[in-house]
């Protein structure tokens, strides 16, 4: 007996309910993708027929969708009844599951990024939204050291220094005004989306305990995105007094060890 066939059959299917009412409607085709015995092909097909499967694929979308509806609430919530359509496609995609949040949020949220840069989703604030939560959950990953790392003040680095923000620190843009509307969809408030259009920015700041959120006016976010994006900014004042505060760093050099290796 293929033992481990046999679960993944039963596993992945869990997974598959559009293969499940095939085999259900007189379709076995979809077993050909697994190297079953005779014996344990029946098995797996009177399990998908037995009336109690779809609690097993009820509880795989459970399990899939909790960690995604908790970690992205506003992006799940802009999508409304689409979101189940996303899901299903998204699990189309993916059919195994990463349970690991780490990798499953990123993933997921990178397949509805995709999606709206294609069109087939359109929609004017979940792109922005799903960056926040996106930055969020990756600054609630860092490791404790990384709050305090590159801590040091740089009043002044020479010209033509590689920056960077400091790894804790996201700066994002929108092209609507981020409070109300953040503050709207975590109600989840369906009232009429007319937030104030413009050129805004949010600074999210994670080294010190509780993440910090801050709003920044455009001149100084389009300065702090440069260096997010380029590694390089004008020199300014303005930049002298963000890495003052810590907001930018220099880029770490490699130690002279690894330099000469490479």
């Amino acid at each position: 007996m293929s033992l481990v066939e046999y679960q993944r059959a039963l596993a992945e299917l869990a997974a598959r309910p559009e293969l499940c009412r095939g085999i259900r409607a007189g379709d076995p085709s979809p077993l050909d993708a697994w190297d079953l015995t005779p014996r344990e092909r029946a098995r797996v097909e009177a399990s998908v027929r037995h009336a109690g499967w779809a609690v097993n694929c009820t509880l795989y979308r459970a399990n899939r969708l909790g960690p995604i509806y908790t970690l992205l609430p506003r992006s799940c919530f802009l999508l409304g009844d689409r979101f189940r359509d996303e899901a299903d496609r998204f699990w189309t995609l993916h059919p195994r599951p990463d349970f690991m949040t780490r990798r499953e949020i990123p993933r997921f949220a990178g397949y509805l990024q995709d999606r709206l840069r294609e069109g087939a989703i359109d929609d004017p604030h979940l792109g922005e939204v799903l960056a926040y939560e996106l930055a969020g959950f990756e600054l609630g990953l860092m490791p404790r050291r990384q709050l305090t790392e590159a801590t040091e003040v740089h009043a002044w680095v020479p010209p033509g220094t590689p920056l960077r923000l400091h790894p804790v620190v996201r700066v994002l843009p929108f092209s609507h005004d981020p409070e109300p509307m953040l503050a709207a969809l975590a109600r989840f408030d369906r009232g009429p989306r007319d937030w104030a259009r413009g050129e805004f920015y949010l600074l999210l700041d994670g080294r010190h305990e509780g993440r910090q959120m801050a709003r920044v006016e455009p001149a100084l976010g389009r300065l702090l995105r440069q260096v997010a994006e380029h590694g390089t900014a004008p020199e300014e004042p303005r930049l002298a007094n963000l890495l003052a505060a810590g907001y930018v760093v220099p880029q770490p050099q490699p130690r002279a060890a690894e330099a000469l290796a490479v």
